[in-house]
């Protein structure tokens, strides 16, 4: 770990490091934030790193953090891999969750269980209505795909689900099951369909303004030594909130729907066999 700190322009700080992130969702204490917080502090913590993170007062669609990111307002996001967003950010190029956001499972509406459970190939699925969050790659990625999707921020698509506004809401593995159980009293409507997951090569991860190459570096050199000495294996096998929704979204029981991810840049898909599960 020495000669990995030596390696980078670093030096000792007396006072926590002060980073700012994009606050994606109204609702207290966003399940989807404590895993990537947790892998960030202890990447950095390899430097010898003491983070202080706090999100940003207002909440921010993906385009609008992208922005914010770029002006300096705010100094990381996690966001899916793309070309688009990897033109005017850093990406940090080793994925948060192992490949978990592009296993798709549904949100759905308690009433239509019955419909989904007829759906044994994409075209089935393509005569439903999806929703996905306003400046997602996913949108593009799903469409590329045949299927249909309406758009909006991310908490008014769980009224629209619930309204019968769109049919499903595919979500990443690792979230699905968290963000039901945190709106449980509010949409006790909802359910995790249980059959089918759409699975695409997909992930979160880091990004970064371009001109803070010296965070990215840290980052990044930080999550390599934790996959390196299986830190990073282990934290992803014990952190709890990972391990309650992969066991809740029983993903080997499930029927998978494949379809190729059209947005991936060319280094995107250089990725390492090893950062994925």
């Amino acid at each position: 770990m020495l000669a990995l700190a030596a390696a980078l322009p670093l030096s000792a700080r007396a006072e926590p490091l002060q980073l700012r992130f994009a606050r994606f969702s109204a609702t207290p204490d966003d399940p989807r934030i404590h895993f990537p917080l947790a892998l960030l502090r202890a990447a950095l913590g390899l430097h010898g790193l003491e983070v202080d993170v706090q999100a940003s007062e207002q909440v921010m669609e993906r385009s609008r953090a992208i922005k914010e990111l770029e002006a300096g307002h705010i100094d990381f996001i996690w966001s899916s891999l793309g070309r688009e967003i990897e033109q005017v950010l850093r990406p940090v190029r080793i994925p948060i969750y192992r490949g978990l956001i592009g296993q798709r499972i549904f949100l759905i509406h308690r009433e239509r269980e019955a419909e989904f459970a007829l759906v044994r190939k994409l075209d089935h699925l393509a005569a439903f209505t999806a929703g996905q969050g306003t400046g997602w790659v996913d949108t593009q990625i799903l469409q590329a795909a045949g299927l249909k999707v309406l758009t909006n921020t991310y908490d008014a698509l769980f009224r629209m689900l619930a309204r019968g506004g769109i049919d499903y809401f595919p979500r990443g593995a690792n979230e699905a099951p968290a963000e039901l159980a945190a709106r449980a009293t509010q949409f006790p409507e909802l359910m995790v369909e249980p059959r089918l997951v759409l699975s695409y090569r997909s992930d979160n991860v880091f990004f970064v303004r371009r001109q803070n190459e010296v965070l990215a570096r840290q980052i990044e050199t930080g999550l390599q030594a934790l996959h390196a000495s299986g830190a990073y294996q282990r934290l992803f096998e014990t952190h709890p909130y990972v391990q309650k929704v992969l066991a809740e979204a029983r993903l080997d029981k499930r029927q998978r729907l494949e379809i190729p991810n059209p947005m991936l840049s060319e280094e995107d898909r250089l990725i390492p066999e090893r950062y994925w599960m």
